[in-house]
């Protein structure tokens, strides 16, 4: 049983209760457990006690404690009466329950077996779904924006608590609660189809598109015929801030995606230079290093007779597990080159993110799913970056001569550790 977080529990019922035979079978490294008092029981309250225990093989637990494994520990939990054998990974928070065979996971991932129950349906909740369970091996993971279900022996009901959608899962497939897309069970290994697409024609959902870093607002064809001149034929979202930062709560667990999106510079008629640029990014890594062909386009063009001019960026940008691999073209002819390549490590919690620095006008955003064989080649770059000694992985490095610099100058590799939002030098 594998959970990163921490789990909450309902329940009514008061005492100093055993949850029945559940206990640590085996533990390494670390591993503690978190116990409120009688008035508290399983529940997190004002005033209720809590006691930090050193967890031992054999420890008997109760109903609502919590137990922690930490850095390079693991726990291995076991209830004899009800057949039920759960792992707990490093780094893992996890808290039990015992009344009525529920479970609660508010997030993090889960491994169980357990064996047949022939009066009894033990069942398994997170914020977003339901899973009950006759006698299987099974995992779930559940995120802020997804709750994923595999199913390893046997078959379950999966149903989405807040979209009322159910389907039984059976041996050898995988299901996931997504916002605002359809709930089916594929095979283990193969993708989950994704796609999601913004026109801002409407403000989008903020579960999915969530702004965490500056201002938005939509803007119509109208508006846009006004500031740039042009008629318009589409709505826009219009960056008003210097950096905006959306999360796109697409499940990682469906990757690779391809993100597209099309935006434009507006240059007024004193003909001042712009200064723009965007980025698709994997934010929360433990650590990035971020190839970069370009820090920032500047656009400067003399002015069409008193006219502003405006320049248009097409983007294309390839993410998988560990890998952003973005290519730019300027205007709606041109060629598509690489502009930035973002390799990361200890991805576990990452979160899609959106990058906007400048005066942008957006008209469309879509993340769908692509086949891994149309993911570009990063092989080259991976061993440019094992050349360069670990002593060396801060700061900025440069490559005057690397063969894919554009325009004169100089590719550089920028070393984020860890990699945050808040710490990107765009």
């Amino acid at each position: 049983l594998m959970v990163f977080g921490l789990w909450r529990f309902r329940s009514d019922v008061t005492g100093d209760r055993v949850a029945a035979d559940m206990r640590i079978e085996s533990l390494r490294g670390n591993v503690y457990v978190l116990r409120t008092g009688e008035d508290g029981w399983g529940v997190e309250r004002d005033g209720a006690p809590v006691r930090r225990l050193p967890a031992v093989a054999g420890m008997r637990l109760r109903d609502g404690d919590r137990v922690v494994t930490e850095p390079d520990s693991e726990a291995v939990l076991t209830a004899t009466d009800m057949g039920l054998s759960v792992r707990m990974e490093a780094v893992t928070e996890m808290a039990l329950t015992r009344v009525s065979e529920r479970f609660f996971l508010a997030s993090g991932r889960v491994a169980v077996a357990a064996q047949q129950q022939a009066k009894r349906r033990m069942v398994w909740e997170t914020a977003r779904a339901r899973a009950e369970v006759v006698g299987t091996r099974f995992e779930i993971d559940a995120r802020p924006e997804s709750t994923q279900l595999t199913v390893r022996q046997g078959a379950l009901d999966f149903t989405d608590i807040q979209g009322d959608a159910s389907i039984r899962v059976t041996e050898g497939h995988y299901a996931m609660v997504i916002p605002g897309a359809e709930l089916v069970a594929v095979p283990i290994g193969t993708p989950l189809p994704v796609d999601y697409s913004w026109d801002f024609s409407e403000p989008p959902d903020p579960e999915v598109f969530k702004v965490y870093k500056g201002q938005w607002r939509l803007m119509s064809a109208d508006e846009w015929d006004a500031v740039s001149g042009e008629k318009g034929q589409a709505d826009y979202l219009k960056s008003e801030s210097d950096q905006v930062v959306a999360l796109l709560n697409v499940p990682l667990h469906t990757l690779p995606v391809l993100v597209t999106y099309e935006q434009s510079f507006v240059q007024s008629d004193t003909g001042a230079a712009v200064l723009a640029g965007s980025a698709v990014v994997l934010d929360r890594a433990q650590s990035c290093v971020q190839f970069s062909m370009l820090t920032g386009d500047s656009f400067t063009t003399a002015s069409r007779k008193g006219r502003a001019v405006v320049h248009r960026i097409r983007v294309r940008a390839y993410v998988t597990e560990d890998s952003v691999d973005l290519w730019q073209a300027r205007g709606r002819a041109g060629k598509f080159e690489r502009h930035h390549v973002f390799l990361y490590e200890g991805t576990d919690t990452l979160r899609l993110a959106l990058d906007f620095a400048g005066p942008l006008y957006t008209s469309f955003i879509r993340v769908q799913s692509v086949d891994p064989g149309e993911i570009p080649d990063l092989s080259e770059w991976r061993r440019t970056l094992g050349k360069i000694p670990s002593d060396k992985r801060v700061g900025k490095v440069t490559f005057p001569d690397w063969r894919e610099g554009r325009r004169g100058q100089e590719m550089q590799a920028i070393f984020h550790a860890p990699f945050r939002m808040t710490n990107f030098d765009y």
